[in-house]
């Protein structure tokens, strides 16, 4: 059975889900889920590892604290470093998605000695991507959601009518780069 709770990890609380015994099975989320996203994978590998899925900083039910330097790269990936430790351990198989991938690759990069197996889903390894960007227009065009998500008034925009982007965004296939 899923048992909840909070952990302090870098000066925030973070909110997780865990089952079963076991080596540490970490689970990061993409953009916009949360734990929840994980809960098939958490039953099924939970009858072999101590599974937790983690509402990553700024997701959910954990914190999510004011500034942009709040979800720098470093800061992320400092904050699975310190979850692995908050678990009591000093290495993990880490699974990914999305957003949580690509913190997922620069951790297995910067900290290689706490990630014993990387599991990736829909991020691909960062050097091929780069190359794709560079040399790809149909990759260029596919990832020009990121870019708007960096604007200021991005929030604004999805938001706006009832968050009307947003959800076309999440039930409508391909429809990121319609934004």
């Amino acid at each position: 059975m899923l048992k909840d709770g909070f952990v302090k990890v870098n000066d925030v609380n973070l909110h997780y889900v865990t089952e079963g015994e076991g080596e540490l099975m970490l689970f990061l989320h993409g953009f916009p889920y949360f734990w929840y996203n994980w809960h098939h994978q958490l039953e099924e590998f939970s009858k072999d590892y101590r599974v937790v899925a983690v509402d990553m900083r700024g997701y959910n039910l954990s914190e999510k604290p004011e500034g942009i330097e709040s979800y720098e790269m470093s800061t992320l990936v400092e904050d699975v470093r310190q979850l692995i430790e908050a678990f009591g351990e000093k290495d993990c198989t880490l699974v990914a998605h999305d957003w949580g991938g690509a913190i997922a690759w620069t951790f297995a990069y910067t900290h290689p000695e706490y990630v014993k197996n990387l599991i990736m889903f829909d991020a691909p390894h960062p050097y091929t991507f780069r190359r794709e960007l560079a040399n790809n227009p149909a990759q260029r065009e596919a990832s020009s959601y990121m870019g708007f998500f960096q604007q200021d008034d991005s929030h604004e925009i999805l938001l706006a009518n009832d968050a009307e982007r947003l959800r076309k965004m999440m039930t409508e296939p391909g429809k990121k780069k319609a934004i």
